[in-house]
């Protein structure tokens, strides 16, 4: 039997071996799959508060369509002023639950290539990979190799596809969806006010009611799970902030002239922030809490209404509109329909750019790379 023979390895078969033993390395480690997990089920969410909303506004106009309104003896209907809203929020809702299941399916197929199957296959590669170069086993290096490059590309592919779309997400597309999103809010909260003059509660309106504040239930409860794991990265940016004043002199971290140095201003940057966006999701749940208050209540009275019963005279007042008062709303309505026809098409482009259209031109590229480096590596007779 041969024994290894280190001197057979040549310098590019040294740094191979070097880099297969790194992507090993950090497949065991598992720091790009946190992070692109992370990512998806931040956008999940997001997603599914962007399709509850959504929904949320094809029930209010499918309702309103159909409904004759009385604000104080006066009736109006809405015939075909809400048609393009229905059209274009139905379009927006199916092709919006795509981009959901392909983050759905992207969140899937990371959890599989991430188990500890691909990383003792990666491992046992790699371990085969060195045995080839000190045994001085040229074809089986050139086999190990290729199985090794494809094995990394299959455990790795995804994570940083989606790391990708995270990247774009965050510095691109995130501020932008946030103003989108608000739109679309604001259009529900004005047809949720136009639904409030009627007089004649039906079954369907009570039924509706009830999936809106299930939607909206829905939604608070994931801003409610965002504002916790917001909190707890604050905590722990604060953590790594004290962290790093504790190891500056006693004169330099009490002197309140002295500049930061460049790692604890970085750290109190991030704490900055990352306060400003817990601050901010904090009053986006108070305002969520503020709707939904005022559904539950709207509820109750079509309840009573639709049993015969009175919702009371201060209710009535303060949600019965006048002939002018409700024209005006619909004219404002019509006013705000091209925002948000445009906010609607820029919301969706974006979440079809960062579910779809990012991680397959990303796994393009990537299989690109892979075919040139392998004819490259395979024909230099160096490897």
């Amino acid at each position: 039997m041969r024994k290894p023979d280190f001197s057979a390895i040549g310098p590019r078969q040294a740094l191979l071996l070097i880099a297969a033993l790194a992507l090993v390395a950090l497949a065991w480690s598992g720091g790009v799959d946190r992070f692109s997990g992370a990512y998806l089920d931040d956008a999940l969410t997001r997603g599914g508060v962007i399709y509850a909303t959504a929904r949320g506004i094809n029930a209010l106009v499918s309702v309103l369509q159909g409904t004759e309104f009385t604000p104080w003896l006066f009736s109006f209907s809405l015939g075909e002023v809400l048609d393009p809203i229905n059209d274009l929020i139905e379009r927006f809702s199916a092709v919006l639950l795509v981009a959901l299941a392909s983050l759905a399916l992207q969140k899937l197929l990371l959890v599989i290539v991430a188990d500890r199957v691909f990383n003792i296959l990666l491992s046992a590669l790699a371990f085969a990979l060195g045995c080839c170069s000190l045994w001085r086993a040229q074809r089986g290096f050139r086999l190990c190799l290729q199985l090794f490059l494809l094995a990394a590309c299959l455990r790795f592919a995804l994570a940083l596809a989606a790391m990708a779309s995270g990247y774009v997400d965050e510095y691109f597309l995130r501020e932008r969806e946030a103003a989108n999103r608000a739109t679309l809010e604001n259009m529900q909260g004005e047809l949720q006010q136009l639904s409030s003059a009627t007089a004649t509660p039906t079954a369907q309106g009570v039924e509706v009611a009830e999936q809106e504040i299930s939607a909206l239930e829905s939604q608070l409860q994931a801003q409610r799970d965002r504002l916790q794991r917001d909190r707890a990265e604050l905590a722990e940016l604060q953590a790594q902030l004290d962290t790093a004043r504790a190891g500056l002199p006693a004169l330099e971290r009490w002197n309140p002239l002295g500049e930061d140095r460049p790692e604890v201003a970085e750290a109190r940057a991030a704490v900055e922030t990352q306060s400003t966006l817990v601050a901010a999701l904090d009053s986006e749940i108070g305002r969520s809490e503020e709707r939904l208050a005022q559904q539950r209540e709207r509820l109750q009275c079509l309840q009573l209404q639709l049993r015969g019963e009175d919702c009371g005279l201060a209710w009535r007042t303060a949600n019965l509109l006048s002939p002018a008062q409700f024209s005006a709303r619909v004219d404002a309505l019509e006013a705000h329909m091209s925002e948000f026809a445009a906010s609607t098409i820029d919301l969706l482009v974006a979440l079809l750019l960062k579910s779809i259209v990012i991680p397959l031109l990303f796994l393009y590229a990537l299989l690109t790379v892979y075919r040139v480096g392998m004819r490259r590596l395979l024909g230099d007779p160096r490897v």
